[in-house]
């Protein structure tokens, strides 16, 4: 149904049944209030009021204490608009589940402090059966400071609970002057809560220290009437626009060095410290915590606060993972060549090579397939990671002078072959005299995944199907070791028909020879 007021007026609306959990909506501020004309319990009858906070208004933590005079018949209502609240009666070490109905019933224990706390916004609100009363029990978190006036009804009795943020009881002060209070709690956790009796009239209650904040309610009853309403607490139209205040953040990177055998580190850092004026639970999201993996590099972790009112903060810093390690090769080992002199142009196997970071390793070498290289020369090989890491490898390579592929053909096998009409060239190549090969070679760039890197020869005869590669576990980082495989060797580049001859036929055959 909708209702449409006008400034100052009042609607009612009376029910024969009972409509606890009925949501009222405003479009404007308007105040609502609750009760019975006749609350009915152990054959007394009496009417029952109170104002119902806002929802916007509710609290989560709550301190509260029995009635003075009431021995039987105390109970607690708590309402919430989140299906399955988790209530925690912390002295009690008791925790409660709130109903799908969004309302949950406990008797109060006599004389005994409850500290409550919950993990979504509630109202609580305590009844007496026995000449019946009720009361809104403000949370913890809309209490205010001193001086707090209020005023007390009954000619008969009148008492005050109330709960302070400190445990030093005595510096409350009612019209200025200590009151003899019957201490229910006194904790620096949970501050204090009290009881007292009260004359009737006008009062003002405040702490000696000005920072302390207050909260309570005042009641009192005779013989045909009581009543209870709360001291003044934090006004509910007055809405929080203040974020929260981050007290600690980073201002420098958190450097640490990364793992030498995988790209992940483990960081860990002091998470930032947030405080809200309004002393209300906050919200904290971030993408990363503290222990996470973090890649080689630099990665920037986000904390968002927000406080109950919707208001936010914002931190931020760079998690640094310095890679140092570099890369680790896999050379081809000491290379033995046999030539009929003492120089021979040769390939040879690519390196392999790993990196911790998993990223792209730029390789170069100080020789190129089909260089000439003569006696001990050493093929180097440089291998620079992402973050500028460096390791080198050598290849030992031995140029040995063998005379026994040099073929010396004599006059008369030459002229007893060209008797028999056979050409000596072609008689070179299919004795494997003449055997020569030429390879070219580009830049190299290790990416992870594919060991086949640049452009590797095959191999060449005489070196078979033997691993050129040495156990691993051998090698020292950038160091080549010994293997006695030949992988190619120079063909003799004379005859006995002279100089002039074999150009020629190098002409005719279009081959590089020597």
């Amino acid at each position: 149904m909708e209702v449409i007021l006008n400034s100052l007026s009042t609607y009612v609306r009376q029910l024969s049944f009972d409509f606890t959990g009925t949501r009222i909506t405003a479009s404007k501020v308007v105040s609502v209030s609750s009760g019975h004309e006749c609350a009915n319990y152990d054959s007394s009858c009496d009417h029952i009021i109170e104002v119902m906070p806002p929802v916007e208004s509710w609290g989560r933590t709550f301190a509260m204490t029995s009635f003075t005079g009431r021995t039987q018949g105390y109970f607690v209502k708590i309402f919430t608009t989140h299906a399955d609240t988790i209530v925690r009666m912390v002295l009690q070490h008791e925790v409660y589940e709130v109903p799908g109905n969004g309302t949950l019933y406990f008797d109060m224990p006599l004389s005994s402090a409850v500290v409550m706390e919950c993990d979504h916004p509630v109202m609580v609100v305590a009844q007496v059966k026995t000449n019946p009363f009720m009361s809104v029990i403000p949370a913890i978190e809309q209490s205010i400071v001193g001086p707090i006036p209020f005023y007390s009804f009954s000619d008969d009795d009148n008492y005050l609970n109330l709960w302070a943020s400190t445990n030093d009881f005595r510096g409350i002060l009612i019209d200025d002057e200590q009151v003899s209070w019957e201490v229910v709690m006194s904790s620096d956790s949970w501050g204090s809560l009290v009881r007292g009796s009260l004359s009737a009239g006008h009062h003002v209650v405040r702490h000696t220290d000005v920072n302390v904040t207050l909260s309570g309610i005042i009641y009192g009853y005779d013989y045909e009437s009581s009543y209870a309403h709360t001291l003044p607490y934090k006004p509910v139209n007055v809405k929080d626009t203040t974020a929260p205040y981050i007290s600690i953040c980073h201002t420098v990177p958190v450097e640490v060095i990364g793992n030498y055998d995988r790209n992940v580190t483990a960081v860990m850092w002091m998470e930032p410290s947030v405080i809200d004026e309004e002393g209300l639970p906050i919200t904290v999201s971030t993408n990363y915590q503290p222990g996470d993996l973090f890649p080689i590099g630099s990665t920037t972790v986000m904390y968002s606060f927000s406080d109950y009112s919707g208001n936010r903060a914002f931190c931020s810093f760079d998690v640094i993972v310095h890679d140092i390690t570099p890369p680790v090769p896999r050379c081809p080992g000491h290379l033995r060549v046999d030539s009929c002199s003492k120089k021979a142009t040769i390939s040879w196997p690519e390196p392999h090579v790993w990196d911790n970071s998993e990223g792209n390793v730029i390789i170069t070498k100080d020789h190129e397939f089909g260089d000439e290289l003569r006696g001990v020369e050493f093929i180097q090989y440089t291998f620079t990671d992402e973050s500028g890491n460096v390791a080198t490898c050598k290849i030992k390579v031995e140029v040995s002078k063998d005379d026994s592929l040099c073929w010396q053909l004599t006059m008369p096998f030459v002229i007893s072959a060209v008797m028999l009409g056979l050409t000596l060239v072609p008689f070179l190549y299919t004795t494997g005299i003449l055997v020569h090969h030429r390879r070219s070679t580009k830049s190299l760039v290790h990416r992870p995944g594919n060991e086949n890197v640049g452009t590797t020869p095959p191999c060449q005869p005489p070196c078979g199907d033997d691993d050129i590669y040495e156990d691993p576990s051998q090698f020292q980082k950038g160091d080549g070791q010994k293997n006695d495989s030949g992988l190619t060797y120079e063909e003799p580049t004379t005859s006995p028909f002279g100089e002039d001859y074999v150009e020629a036929k190098r002409r005719q055959r279009g081959t590089t020879l020597g």
